[in-house]
């Protein structure tokens, strides 16, 4: 009986002090953070985490994506490539770590962005390696190539071998790659073709209709484009996030920003937000609209609103200050 006690003891303290060496993690509430565009919360949710969990690679994970969305690559990376040694199995981190590179070797001169670039493909070569299912990954590598200069891999057969990859998981998105090699070969009529063959493979899936307004809008086809981005907010089943990018289109056509403005409060008025559409990116893109639109008290309100998600969010800041000088 003696030795039955003394073992229930040792397996108690036992527990006591694997609970202290390595607590529970709650990485919910950072992504929940994510979703709903309060990056400075996800960003102390993921730090609180990390500092009672040092080694947990997921808190890391969540914190480089935060960084992501407010475009400061090297926090980003930094977190990344720490979640990417902790769990060097998973296809998920090697995928946004490539991304991040990817961004760096944008954002730098054209000599450093070639060590860079080489680590994006890495990264994404990586992911498709651990996940070779993964549609994102081989999406991103092939993303890549199609953007890379020769010497880095960038050639018309390997795009179009890894586009046949992607096909056999993801018809539509195949299709939609046809299209922006077309284009990029400057064969229009074709790539026209494509892109309404990838909206008809998707089943009229909204991103697949933007993609097609993006076209237009790289064309000069103000008309067309109007009429894709209606379709594509009005389908029964539209993704909210899908608002977003349809303003974005507009903005940057410099058309119907009346529509761009209601689209964006529409979204932001919705308890449903999503990750790749950022509130604090949202509201900044508002107050942009409405300081063309000549109303800058009502651009800085949503200035504020960006910088009270994100303070750190550099292009809500300087537009804030600009407007008060």
């Amino acid at each position: 009986m003696l030795l039955v006690t003394l073992l229930a003891g040792a397996m108690v303290l036992q527990s006591v002090v694997v609970a202290h060496a390595a607590p529970a993690v709650n990485t919910s509430a950072i992504h929940d953070f994510l979703v709903s565009g309060y990056v400075d919360k996800a960003i102390q949710a993921a730090q609180g985490e990390i500092a009672k969990s040092p080694n947990d690679a997921e808190s890391h994970f969540l914190l480089g994506r935060a960084y992501y969305s407010l475009k400061h690559w090297d926090k980003s990376i930094s977190e990344l490539e720490k979640a990417a040694s902790l769990d060097s199995r998973s296809s998920l981190y090697q995928l946004w770590l490539g991304r991040a590179y990817g961004e760096k070797a944008s954002d730098v001169s054209f000599l450093s962005a070639m060590g860079w670039a080489k680590k994006t493909r890495q990264a994404f070569e990586r992911a498709v390696q651990l996940d070779p299912g993964s549609v994102g990954a081989r999406s991103d590598l092939t993303e890549f190539y199609m953007n890379a200069p020769g010497f880095l891999g960038g050639r018309r057969t390997i795009e179009k071998k890894k586009i046949q990859k992607i096909a056999a998981k993801d018809e539509a998105r195949a299709v939609e790659f046809r299209a922006r090699l077309a284009e990029k070969d400057k064969n229009y009529i074709e790539a026209e073709q494509e892109f309404h063959k990838a909206v008809a493979a998707s089943g009229n899936q909204t991103s697949y209709w933007l993609d097609l307004a993006s076209f237009y809008r790289r064309r000069s086809r103000w008309g067309d484009m109007e009429k894709a981005i209606q379709t594509a907010v009005g389908a029964a089943a539209v993704k909210l996030g899908a608002l977003f990018e349809a303003a974005e289109i507009l903005h940057r056509a410099g058309r119907n920003l009346d529509s761009a403005a209601d689209l964006l409060r529409k979204y932001l008025s919705s308890d449903k937000k999503e990750e790749e559409a950022p509130a604090f990116r949202a509201h900044y893109l508002l107050g942009s609209i409405l300081e063309q639109q000549h109303h800058p008290e009502e651009a800085a309100a949503q200035y504020r609103a960006a910088l009270d998600m994100a303070q750190e969010y550099q292009p809500a800041r300087e537009a804030l200050a600009k407007l008060q000088k």
